[in-house]
């Protein structure tokens, strides 16, 4: 079987610089090194730091589209704040990158054509190109089914059962075309554990005492994610003294930005007990199993619909006990035997039940032992290589159809 994945435009495969979608295509290529049940042919934006990395795939040939030509390098120093410059941008890339994708469609023959994540409005001028049967759009996101969809996509994958009740609830998308495909993370990375000197180098870089329990979020620090509403419930908790909140992540990934207003308020809120609370800002996801390997808990009070949620399986891999919210599909991943589960509905509720889950978990080492335990064991449903059996599973029932 020969498919063509469409990487969105953001970050490059193999995912070195980050990206949740660039980092799913990137285990699915490494396990396909292993496996060998496809050809690949993989359109990314070009990055040069990664053309040694790429000789060593067998299995997948790269289509390096370069988003780097001398016009979209100065509308990106000019832009700033203008919206109207960056939406300019946004439409001479969105053309470079259809426009090979076109050449690649044009010049091979597919089985078919995946769409990983991206706008799909924006790969509108490619879809005449493909036949719908081999068009599939994998929906990374909660988003509900329209006409245009319908129209260019023969199937689609959902990363939840939640996703794809929401792709298929306005009826113009019909449930036996929307096939569930969990995501995954790298098992093994996650497992690493550190020597007792590397944890206390990895603490020593945070100012984390020998005696401090580590409270750990990690993801975008944003409204939906709920942030703003752990630091309100770590205010009230007793014997902050004895503990550290780590906060890993930022509003825009690794894009070093300015911060946003929302995270000038976590600042604000966190400066009532500075010294408690550390901003790592973005951390590459090679890096992440590090932090994992220090926390005591984690804690995701996600606001959102969640689609999935990567890094509460990232926690649970590592053996962290969870702190969570019932939030779209979050209760597919998680049980009660890994994480505290809590309602989100009224906020104040949220903000003491956090606190209270806490300080439960602060005082119960075995507990927090178990429930770590059974994480491990539930993370295993996630990994690299049911991710890919599961999809090429798809793909082949999906040809047998045709």
């Amino acid at each position: 079987m020969k498919i063509c994945v469409i990487s969105p435009k953001g970050f490059p495969v193999p995912a070195i610089k980050g990206g949740a979608v660039e980092t799913l295509i990137t285990n699915f290529i490494d396990e396909n090194e292993v496996q060998k049940k496809v050809l690949v042919d993989l359109v990314t934006i070009k990055e040069k730091s990664l053309n040694e990395i790429k000789e060593k795939y067998m299995c997948t040939r790269f289509i390096d589209v370069n988003l780097q030509n001398v016009l979209i390098r100065f509308l990106k120093k000019i832009e700033s704040k203008n919206n109207l410059i960056k939406r300019c941008r946004g439409k001479l890339e969105n053309i470079i990158y259809n426009k090979n994708i076109i050449k690649t469609i044009k010049n091979n023959e597919y089985d078919f054509v995946i769409f990983e994540g991206g706008n799909p409005y924006n790969y509108a001028p490619v879809y005449k190109y493909i036949p719908k049967e081999k068009s599939i759009l994998h929906v990374h996101g909660v988003s509900r089914g329209n006409a245009f969809w319908e129209k260019s996509f023969g199937y689609f994958l959902g990363i939840s059962y939640f996703v794809n009740k929401q792709l298929t609830e306005s009826k113009l998308i019909v449930p036996n075309r929307a096939k569930l495909l969990y995501n995954c993370i790298n098992i093994n990375d996650f497992q690493i554990k550190l020597s007792d000197a590397e944890k206390k180098a990895q603490r020593e870089k945070f100012k984390i005492k020998p005696n401090e329990k580590v409270i750990l979020f990690c993801g975008r620090t944003v409204k939906e994610k709920g942030v703003r509403e752990l630091l309100l419930a770590y205010q009230m908790i007793k014997n902050k003294e004895n503990t550290k909140l780590l906060i890993v992540g930022n509003s825009n990934f690794a894009d070093g930005m300015a911060l946003s207003d929302y995270e000038k308020e976590l600042r604000d809120i966190a400066n009532k007990f500075k010294d408690r609370v550390v901003f790592t800002g973005h951390v590459y996801n090679r890096e992440l199993y590090k932090i994992y390997n220090i926390a005591d808990i984690a804690v995701f009070p996600h606001l959102c619909e969640e689609g999935f949620g990567l890094t509460l399986v990232e926690a649970m891999a590592s053996g962290v006990p969870i702190i969570t919210t019932n939030s779209g599909a979050i209760p597919e991943l998680v049980s009660d035997k890994c994480s505290i589960m809590l309602q989100k509905e009224d906020l104040n509720d949220l903000i003491e039940n956090i606190a209270s889950s806490i300080e439960m978990l602060l005082d119960n080492d075995e507990l927090r032992k178990t429930m770590g335990i059974a994480g491990i064991k539930i993370a295993e449903k996630f990994s690299s290589k049911n991710y890919y059996d599961n999809f090429i599973k798809i793909l082949e029932e999906l040809k047998n159809e045709k």
